[in-house]
């Protein structure tokens, strides 16, 4: 009785999925660039300005839950952070609530406000790089930062919690 075994897969224990290692990160002239990967994301990366990066890495898990996907009609690419933190941060009860990075940066939860890249990149999140533009008057303003971030200190803070509470269940080290 000849019995035939498996092959064994030439990438067995090779991590696959960006979930389970944290992001990569480089950082050069006060801008952070995190490394995206996944179906839309491999190649890009997430430009940040350094006053923003902490919050990002740590509402992002270290990177495991920022994904790109295609949005609108002509499919542009969005980053977006899922899981426990944007469900909690959008005060949602969908567990597969999701929210773009732009907007989690801002503390923008209001539908009728919309972020615009100025230099047009999706992935450039840079303070300088961006707008909030009304989208009944399609007029453009410059962020307030002190606003946005007190606005985002607000909507975090139990989504923080939740996340932390998650990573006690699973057993992860909590920064």
């Amino acid at each position: 009785m000849n019995i035939q075994r498996r092959k064994v897969r030439a990438d067995k224990g090779e991590v696959r999925s960006s979930r389970k290692t944290p992001a990569r990160c480089t950082q050069h002239d006060g801008i952070i660039d995190i490394a995206l990967c996944g179906a839309h994301g491999t190649g890009n990366s997430l430009r940040l300005s350094n006053e923003d990066s902490a919050f990002i890495l740590k509402a992002s898990d270290d990177g495991r839950s920022l994904y790109v996907v295609p949005f609108g009609p002509r499919h542009t690419p969005k980053v977006i952070i899922s899981g426990v933190f944007a469900q909690v941060f959008a005060g949602s009860g969908n567990p597969k609530h999701n929210i773009s990075v732009a907007r989690a940066l801002l503390g923008e939860m209001l539908i009728g406000h919309t972020v615009r890249f100025l230099d047009g990149d999706p992935f450039n999140l840079c303070r300088d790089n961006l707008a909030l533009e009304l989208r009944a008057t399609k007029q453009q303003f410059p962020i307030d930062w002190q606003k946005a971030e007190a606005r985002r200190t607000e909507l975090s803070e139990p989504a923080f919690a939740a996340l932390t509470e998650k990573h006690a269940r699973i057993g992860r080290a909590v920064r």
